[in-house]
Protein backbone atom coordinates (compact mmCIF):
# COMPACT_ATOMS: atom_id res chain seq x y z
CA UNK A 1 0.00 0.00 0.00
CA UNK A 2 2.80 2.39 0.87
CA UNK A 3 4.55 1.59 -2.43
CA UNK A 4 1.36 2.39 -4.34
CA UNK A 5 1.05 5.73 -2.53
CA UNK A 6 4.67 6.68 -3.28
CA UNK A 7 4.28 5.63 -6.92
CA UNK A 8 1.10 7.72 -7.26
CA UNK A 9 2.75 10.79 -5.74
CA UNK A 10 5.79 10.36 -7.98
CA UNK A 11 3.58 10.05 -11.05
CA UNK A 12 1.63 13.18 -10.08
CA UNK A 13 4.78 15.22 -9.48
CA UNK A 14 6.28 14.09 -12.78
CA UNK A 15 3.14 15.13 -14.66
CA UNK A 16 3.14 18.53 -12.95
CA UNK A 17 6.81 18.97 -13.76
CA UNK A 18 6.14 18.25 -17.43
CA UNK A 19 3.21 20.71 -17.54
CA UNK A 20 5.02 23.66 -15.98
CA UNK A 21 7.14 24.72 -19.02
CA UNK A 22 4.19 25.01 -21.46
CA UNK A 23 2.13 26.89 -18.87
CA UNK A 24 4.99 29.30 -18.18
CA UNK A 25 5.54 29.79 -21.90
CA UNK A 26 1.90 30.75 -22.41
CA UNK A 27 1.98 33.13 -19.43
CA UNK A 28 5.15 34.77 -20.72
CA UNK A 29 3.64 35.20 -24.18
CA UNK A 30 0.49 36.75 -22.75
CA UNK A 31 2.55 39.08 -20.56
CA UNK A 32 4.78 40.13 -23.44
CA UNK A 33 2.06 40.82 -25.99
CA UNK A 34 -1.07 41.35 -23.91
CA UNK A 35 -2.80 38.92 -26.23
CA UNK A 36 -4.64 35.87 -24.97
CA UNK A 37 -3.78 32.90 -27.14
CA UNK A 38 -6.84 30.70 -27.45
CA UNK A 39 -6.14 28.39 -30.36
CA UNK A 40 -4.11 25.19 -30.07
CA UNK A 41 -3.23 22.68 -32.72
CA UNK A 42 -1.77 19.23 -32.19
CA UNK A 43 1.06 18.29 -34.52
CA UNK A 44 1.64 14.80 -35.91
CA UNK A 45 3.98 13.88 -33.06
CA UNK A 46 1.29 14.90 -30.51
CA UNK A 47 3.21 17.91 -29.19
CA UNK A 48 1.16 21.07 -28.71
CA UNK A 49 1.86 23.85 -31.15
CA UNK A 50 0.34 27.30 -30.79
CA UNK A 51 -1.11 29.17 -33.71
CA UNK A 52 0.23 32.70 -33.68
CA UNK A 53 -1.66 35.68 -34.97
CA UNK A 54 -0.05 38.41 -37.06
CA UNK A 55 -0.24 40.80 -34.07
CA UNK A 56 1.79 38.38 -31.94
CA UNK A 57 4.45 37.98 -34.62
CA UNK A 58 4.79 41.76 -34.93
CA UNK A 59 5.02 42.24 -31.16
CA UNK A 60 7.71 39.61 -30.74
CA UNK A 61 9.81 40.82 -33.65
CA UNK A 62 10.04 44.37 -32.23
Amino acid sequence: MFFHFIRSITHLLLNLFLLIPPILQVLLLIGRTGEVLQEWQWSDDTEPMMLYSDEYKRAVSQ
